[in-house]
C-alpha cells in the first residue's frame, strides 16, 4: 500500500484510490500501522471524517478536500479557497460528478461560478447522456413537461414545452428541417 501523507496532519494519508488512512499509535496499534478509515456520507452526498490530536477533534474535512491536500496538487496562489462570504475563490470537483469518488485523478480544481455552471449543464444534459434519439430535448422538472431547446448560430433557442417525448420529437424534427440542422 502506497499512501501520500497530509502535510500538515502527518498520522492522516491517502492513497491514490481516494481512501484515507491513519496512523495513530496506541494499545490496539502500539506499532503505528496504517489503518483504513471509515467515513461518513453526509446528506448531501459527500463523504467527511473526523481528524483528531491528542485525543481532541481539531478538523472535519471531506474527503476530497483532503485528498487534493495530500497529493499537494497545486492551486494559483492569486486565488484563495472558495469562501461562502465572499463568493469567490477556489473550489474542488469531481471530474465525473461522482461525489464518493475521490481519486485524486478525478479532483479538478476550478472557480466557484466554473464549478456551479459545470453542474447546471450536467444536471440540464442528464436526460440525454449517450442518447442521440432525444437530442436536444430536456425532461424540466419543474413544468413536468419536455422542453426543445435547440443552438442555433450560436445562440441557444427555447421552442417550446411538450406534454409527450413525441410531441417533442416531432417539432424537433420540424426545426431541424427548417434550421438544416442534423440529428
Amino acid at each position: 500500500m502506497v499512501v501520500k501523507i497530509h502535510p500538515k496532519y502527518t498520522d492522516y494519508a491517502s492513497d491514490i484510490h481516494g481512501d484515507i488512512w491513519s496512523r495513530k499509535v496506541s494499545s490496539r496499534n502500539p506499532e503505528g500501522e496504517w489503518k483504513k478509515l471509515k467515513p461518513n456520507k453526509l446528506k448531501n452526498g459527500y463523504l467527511r471524517f473526523k481528524i483528531f490530536d491528542n485525543g481532541k477533534r481539531v478538523r472535519r474535512p471531506h474527503v476530497h478536500q483532503f485528498v487534493w491536500e495530500c497529493f499537494n496538487i497545486e492551486k494559483p496562489e492569486d486565488l484563495p479557497v472558495y469562501s461562502v462570504k465572499t463568493g469567490n475563490g477556489l473550489t474542488i470537483d469531481h471530474g465525473n460528478g461522482v461525489k464518493t469518488d475521490n481519486r485524486p485523478c478525478n479532483l479538478e480544481l476550478m472557480t466557484h461560478s466554473e464549478n456551479v455552471h459545470r453542474n447546471i449543464n450536467k444536471r440540464k444534459n442528464h436526460e440525454n447522456m449517450g442518447n442521440n434519439e432525444h437530442k436536444y430535448i430536456y425532461l424540466n422538472k419543474r413544468a413536468n413537461k419536455y422542453q426543445l431547446l435547440i443552438r442555433i448560430d450560436g445562440k441557444q433557442k427555447h421552442f417550446g414545452y411538450f406534454k409527450t417525448i413525441e410531441e417533442a420529437l416531432k417539432r424537433r424534427e420540424e426545426i431541424c428541417k427548417q434550421h438544416n440542422i442534423s440529428i
